[in-house]
């Protein structure tokens, strides 16, 4: 396997409440302290110690800021919108690696990530010829391991879902498709423009709960001109991330307890 270069989605949007930040004191959530470092720490460490990993790109922490990851970095500033982070970090993949064909995007409150789910998610990712990887996590997985989580769930006649915080990219893919991803998001606030992007029958079978995984997978395809592919899960910690003052503290807890388990054993 190629050694995959990563980018840690660690930004944020400026003059929008950061109700984690207020919450832990920090200047924004992926700064908010878990076990002693900063919450985009754990994932940037679950992520260098995953052997397809090659390097690491931070997108929305300034190389000035003086923030220490313990581990070697690129840091690029934050950017105007999410999506311009994720563009600005394909872009300093590609200036690093030139060659690069592949990369993962990972949010930067995951910080339950291990690396062992980052190695598993790779491997299945290239199994299939796809050029973007989502990762969902089924309703059942997600509540046997966190009941209180209070995710976001969507019905698929497989099952219900919710969107995972880690994806592989097939670069040439993600620069082709920029503009139609940039247009699906100026639709997204309007409910007929969107019915117009996916089609009045799709709308319909997911109002029904009848709309399937390769449905979906095929609608995305069409709409953005990229091959893409859900990756079902059976690991709810690519699903934990970490948004409001309660979840941070269920994952506190949950990071305790593992603590505890493994003081115990040694």
């Amino acid at each position: 396997m190629q050694p995959i270069d990563v980018i840690v989605m660690a930004g944020f949007q400026e003059g929008k409440p950061d109700l984690l930040a207020e919450y832990t004191g920090t200047p924004r959530k992926a700064l908010a302290p878990l076990a002693g470092k900063p919450m985009v720490w754990h994932v940037v460490h679950a992520l260098r110690a995953a052997p397809s990993v090659r390097d690491i790109v931070v997108v929305g922490i300034a190389p000035d800021e003086g923030i220490d990851l313990g581990t070697p970095v690129t840091f690029l500033r934050n950017q105007p919108s999410l999506l311009d982070n994720v563009y600005a970090g394909f872009d300093a993949v590609q200036r690093l690696h030139p060659d690069a064909m592949m990369a993962f995007v990972a949010s930067g409150d995951i910080p339950l990530l291990t690396p062992d789910i980052v190695e598993w998610f790779a491997a299945t990712c290239l199994q299939s010829e796809h050029d973007i990887y989502y990762s969902i996590v089924p309703k059942t997985v997600m509540e046997a391991a966190f009941p209180t989580s209070k995710r976001s769930y969507i019905r698929f006649r497989e099952g219900r879902h919710c969107g995972g915080d880690l994806f592989m990219v097939r670069l040439a893919a993600a620069h082709k498709s920029e503009s139609l991803v940039r247009a699906a998001l100026d639709r997204r606030k309007s409910a007929w423009r969107q019915a117009l992007l996916m089609g009045v029958g799709t709308l319909i079978k997911f109002a029904l709960g009848r709309l399937t995984l390769p449905d979906a997978e095929r609608v995305a395809s069409r709409v953005f001109q990229a091959r893409g592919r859900a990756v079902v899960t059976p690991f709810a910690a690519i699903g934990m991330d970490v948004d409001k003052p309660f979840q941070y503290d269920l994952v506190r807890q949950a990071m305790e307890a593992a603590a505890q388990a493994q003081q115990s054993r040694a």
